[in-house]
């Protein structure tokens, strides 16, 4: 045996494994998009191949769904148990698309706690994904002109708690606690046609910009006051199409960042208010995305396949909050404060096939997503005060890692069918068997055989508990 080869090789082993190591993570978290409808095709296609459905509401899409009067869907499976339903038609010769989707609160994570009667104590907790609602509309002119307006509302933790025989001060009151945490994302988007020439008899198209706002809100109330940890996120985005690749420029800016407590306690005799501002947290984000599809067909046209590499490069930059100030006092700046900078990229490769197995009448899907992990940089800049009732820094230190985050990295397949009951019917079906067989082989065999036996537990996982979702789609 080669004792050289045997070091090299463990060297480089030990080499990778450093290097993999040196970045586990990032903070630099994408951007909130409002959701869109989605075909099942597209679903079980890794994206690569849509339908209609895909189309109507994108503000570059919308042009190809040719029908004569209106165009609509239906189905129960958007994200979850969700009712999922669009409908376009033409307004003047324009073109006009509204889309709902939505789904009430999950009672089966509603639980009640009472305890010893003579205590007095009495909880209740609701903390399920909340009922959720997605609205969007699209008003298209010719040429590639088109605005679309979108809302999502998601409540996600709301608690009531009520508690005796609590002092604060000399007095026993009630409190009663109501968390309300939910998300309200809107956007604005405007598509303004192949309008910039760049020379040589070339034009930029799909030229888009938008504008959105993605309020949280956070704000636990009690009987001697509140803390609110709300904040909103502005977002600035555009889009173009360049040379046949998709760019899309993507920014997130934090705004009101700040934490606020106000409390009121009562005495017999005096009233105390207290009131805690604490602010000087960021969490920005620039991200820049590249891709592009390529399509190849095969088996006399009934063989679609399609691959999507995507290139994202984040530059997120977040920080810790600053300073504190409690009523009159003056500011208490932190000792210590870091800024993070992270500049990583996120490769992914999509990858789809569509089989015509009876052209015109029945199409089966199969896809997978390739995560290739993440690889960059992740620069930490600590701030240190010796004197904290000053803004003034005294020193600072930077440490800067560059490595691969191997730990991201997945693979996800999909698969489908869509059944065509004629030119202008459409039954589009998500059926996860693949799925179901090659993510969850290893980790999640099932139940039908209670032996160990991976193979047969598949087997019965797939038979007994995968589902289809389905997607009805008319145009008339």
């Amino acid at each position: 045996m080669n004792v050289k080869k045997i070091f090299i090789c463990v060297t480089m082993m030990v080499v990778a494994v450093a290097f993999a190591s040196a970045i586990t993570d990032t903070r630099a978290q994408l951007v909130n998009d409002v959701p869109s409808p989605a075909s099942k095709t597209a679903g079980s296609t890794a994206g690569t191949i849509g339908t209609d459905v895909d189309a109507y509401l994108d503000v570059y899409g919308w042009g190809g769904v040719d029908f004569k009067k209106g165009f609509a869907f239906v189905d129960y499976s958007f994200q979850g148990n969700r009712f999922n339903a669009g409908y376009a038609t033409k307004v003047a010769g324009n073109y006009l698309g509204l889309w709902f989707a939505g789904n009430g609160a999950d009672f089966d994570n509603l639980t009640q706690t009472f305890s010893d009667d003579n205590k007095g104590n009495k909880a209740s907790l609701f903390n399920g994904n909340g009922p959720s609602y997605a609205l969007s509309a699209l008003y298209g002119l010719g040429k590639g002109m088109a605005v679309k307006a979108s809302m999502f509302y998601r409540p996600s933790t709301i608690s009531h708690i009520s508690q005796k025989d609590v002092k604060y001060g000399n007095e026993t009151i009630n409190p009663k606690n109501n968390v309300d945490i939910y998300n309200l994302n809107t956007d604005l988007t405007f598509a303004f046609g192949d309008l910039v020439s760049i020379g040589s008899g070339k034009t930029l198209s799909k030229l888009k910009a938008s504008l959105g706002l993605d309020i949280y809100n956070a704000k636990n109330t009690t009987r001697i006051g509140y803390t609110d940890n709300s904040f909103s996120d502005l977002y600035i985005r555009g889009g173009a199409d360049v040379f046949g690749w998709d760019m899309q420029l993507d920014t997130r800016w934090r705004i009101f960042p700040s934490t606020i407590s106000d409390v009121t306690i009562k005495t017999d005799n005096t009233t105390t208010q207290t009131k805690t501002i604490v602010e000087g947290a960021s969490d920005n984000l620039i991200a820049f995305t590249a891709k592009r599809s390529f399509e190849l067909t095969a088996a006399e046209g009934k063989l679609l396949l399609c691959a999507q590499p995507v290139l994202p490069l984040h530059i997120g930059f977040l920080s810790e909050q600053d300073g504190s100030k409690t009523g009159t006092a003056d500011w208490v700046y932190a000792a210590t404060r870091k800024s993070e900078t992270d500049i990583v990229f996120v490769p992914e490769l999509n990858l789809g096939a569509q089989y015509k197995l009876a052209p015109g009448k029945v199409d089966v899907n199969v896809g997978s997503n390739f995560a290739l992990g993440t690889v960059g940089w992740n620069i930490v800049k600590t701030s240190h005060r010796d004197d904290t009732a000053t803004k003034s820094v005294t020193w600072s230190d930077t440490v800067t890692d560059f490595g691969w985050a191997s730990t991201n990295m997945r693979i996800n397949w999909q698969s489908g069918f869509a059944i065509h009951f004629g030119p202008d019917v459409t039954l589009d079906c998500a059926y996860n068997v693949l799925g179901r067989v090659l993510n969850n082989m290893s980790t999640n065999p099932g139940a039908f055989v209670d032996n160990g036996d991976k193979f047969w537990g598949t087997i019965g996982n797939v038979v007994f508990n995968t589902t289809i979702n389905m997607q009805l789609a008319i145009k008339f």
